[in-house]
């Protein structure tokens, strides 16, 4: 809500079953020149998974408050989890260029 965290879903194929992979990261450690972005990485936090893959598998996700996500994964209770600012610590050495 205060633009600091955004969240991500990641659909994982793998030989088995495959995974639904539910992430927060900070929201204001992107920077953009025109020519070329710098993405960090390394500073993400992984909040929850649920196995298999696809639609079926996707969770319900809202944030309550600024720093406090609520999810549910198909088949799962509902779930909260508080995101500290130790658990998204900008890596300033750790530029991907995208």
């Amino acid at each position: 809500p205060d633009g600091k965290l955004r969240f991500y879903i990641v659909d994982i194929k793998n030989s088995l079953t495959g995974m639904v992979e539910l992430y927060v990261e900070p929201n204001d450690t992107d920077k953009n020149y025109g020519i070329y972005s710098l993405k960090v990485k390394g500073c993400e936090k992984r909040v929850g998974y649920s196995k298999g893959r696809g639609d079926e598998a996707l969770p319900v996700v809202k944030w309550i408050g600024d720093n406090k996500i609520q999810y549910q994964f198909p088949g799962q209770d509902e779930k909260h989890s508080v995101i500290a600012d130790s658990d998204v610590k900008k890596d300033y050495f750790s530029f991907l260029f995208t």
